[in-house]
């Protein structure tokens, strides 16, 4: 976004690393490198290493690379699953599941191996038309960046290209050359521009290039290039208000769970209870967007959450923003939010309700370990504890009463939030999982689009036509120090919220993508004063 604004800019060249995260996020790159290339500025991508999204990205840009040995293959689309029934009852140990939602995932633990069915036919059929319309997501993407026929393109996925040259011969890739060849092709093309461009005079510091590297390039001031208001910060200190538009970017990010957490991946309750609090509070604060990446947790911690996120919306407008996924808690969160955005590639819904306990019994007696309980006049008082003995029917029905009330509750309210009746929400929920195409389809959410569209839609609805005239502010959930509040709500941290938040749970790990800008020496002097200054 910077580098599309910046005059001072030419070209980009990427390095395109493997990317552990969902292809959700990875379209919102894909649509930050669009968004570049509209500037008519081209972006060079060189892959060494990568699979379906390294490969989407690097065909987003105006050129590809790859060298001869790179790692590079187009494999396609699979389901896998694991049951571990077997592996329990070898053990000794057996999984009571309760659920409700016969698509949920309980079946893993429970599934009866021995039968060769496996998985529910139902499991099986949702997971194979996800896998289906997440392939036709992606070859989507594809078809755009490339401008190809989509059968053209599902044709070479079938094909499972497996080296750079392959690729290059399915258009996927510019050419094979090694990264110093590609500079050197790079620093060539610019220069030839620039004298083909000049006045026609011989003047050698046009035709010398230099690179700035990623690090030095995010000390760019975002103010300075049109990105943010300059900001006041005497009267957020002092008045604690703003001149400007301020709107809140709150990371909801990793599994939910009660309390005050401690773990990292995991949203805790309590604190992000008390940072939505607190954002009511703030005068310096006129909407929220919650960037929500979470495949649930403790139904307790969402249900209290999403009360602080509609209590929060009674105070400015809410609007949520999917990431790679947002499915049962975290949907159940998203619930709250005036707006839903979601990417056509997000894994969304799961609306059901989980839960289970594990039964040592068969272990205990390999192992001579016997239990004896005295529950007095009070039979169910060690249920919770009886670990060493399978729950008796009356325990089950209790248990599995608590799972249907909180299902209930649960399909109630994506009811009242959606505007759906008792039939329109039962097609929808049993722990079905959708893709956020599928989901914009069926009304579980609003629109299809990133962080930064949904952060566009919450300055439309406090009056703004664009979120570059309001102060973005990112919310340290469980750190309110006065220098985290003022000293650190600018460029860098909202940077990572605007592309790759940095997650903190072993699915979604981003690694950073390095990127160099080339820039034209005649106007060293500006970018030493903006880049190469200390932060």
């Amino acid at each position: 976004y910077r580098a599309a604004k910046d005059p001072l800019i030419d070209s980009v060249f990427l390095t395109v690393k493997p990317l552990p995260c969902g292809f959700a996020r990875v379209e919102e790159l894909i649509s930050a490198i669009r968004i570049f290339r509209s500037t008519e500025k081209r972006i060079i991508a060189f892959v060494e290493m990568g699979a379906e999204k390294e490969i989407a990205v690097a065909s987003a840009c105006t050129e590809a690379y790859a060298p001869p040995g790179a790692y590079v293959s187009l494999n396609g689309f699979s389901n896998s699953f694991f049951l571990f029934s077997g592996l329990g009852e070898k053990a000794g140990i057996k999984a009571e599941v309760f659920q409700r939602g016969k698509y949920k995932g309980g079946h893993a633990l429970a599934a009866d191996w021995k039968d060769g069915k496996g998985l529910p036919q139902e499991v099986r059929e949702r997971s194979r038309l996800l896998r289906e319309d997440m392939r036709a997501r992606y070859i989507d993407i594809l078809s755009q960046s490339l401008e190809a026929n989509k059968d053209e393109i599902s044709e070479i996925i079938s094909k499972a290209p497996s080296s750079a040259s392959d690729l290059v011969e399915c258009n996927l890739l510019t050419g094979v050359l090694y990264k110093d060849q590609v500079m050197a092709k790079i620093m060539q093309q610019e220069t030839s521009q620039k004298k083909d461009g000049g006045n026609g005079e011989n003047d050698d510091s046009q035709k010398t290039m230099m690179v700035i590297d990623d690090k030095s390039y995010r000390n760019v001031s975002s103010t300075d290039l049109g990105l943010s208001p300059k900001k006041d910060y005497i009267s957020r200190i002092f008045l604690r208000k703003n001149v400007t538009p301020g709107i809140a970017v709150v990371p909801v990010l990793g599994t939910i769970q009660d309390g005050k957490g401690g773990r990292r991946g995991t949203v805790a309750s309590e604190p992000m209870i008390e940072a939505l609090e607190a954002l009511a509070k703030r005068k310096d604060v006129d909407a929220a967007v919650l960037r929500i990446d979470s495949p649930g947790g403790s139904a307790l911690a969402s249900d209290a959450i999403w009360r602080s996120v509609c209590l929060l919306g009674k105070q400015m407008p809410v609007v949520a923003s999917m990431g790679d996924v947002a499915a049962s808690g975290g949907y159940y969160i998203a619930m709250g939010a005036e707006e839903i955005f979601a990417s056509s590639t997000t894994v969304t819904g799961s609306i059901g309700v989980i839960t289970f306990r594990l039964s040592f019994e068969k272990l205990f007696e390999r192992l001579q370990i016997w239990a004896q309980t005295d529950p007095g006049k009070d039979p169910y008082s060690a249920m919770s504890r009886a670990i060493y003995r399978p729950l008796n029917m009356e325990e089950h029905e209790r248990v599995d009463g608590v799972v249907q009330s909180l299902y209930d509750e649960f399909v109630r309210k994506v009811g009242d939030c959606r505007n759906f009746t008792s039939d329109q929400v039962a097609r929808r929920a049993e722990g079905r999982v959708f893709t956020g195409f599928e989901a914009k389809e069926n009304g579980l959410v609003d629109n299809i689009g990133g962080l930064t569209d949904a952060i566009q839609s919450a300055a439309e609805l406090i009056g703004e036509d664009s979120w570059t005239k309001c102060n973005l502010i990112p919310v340290n959930v469980g750190k309110t120090s006065w220098l985290n509040r003022f000293g650190k709500e600018t460029g860098r941290v909202v940077e990572l919220h605007l592309l790759l938040p940095d997650h903190r749970y072993p699915h979604v790990v981003v690694d950073v993508v390095a990127a160099a800008a080339v820039v034209n020496t005649m106007f060293l002097s500006q970018v030493y004063k903006h880049y190469m200054q200390p932060p």
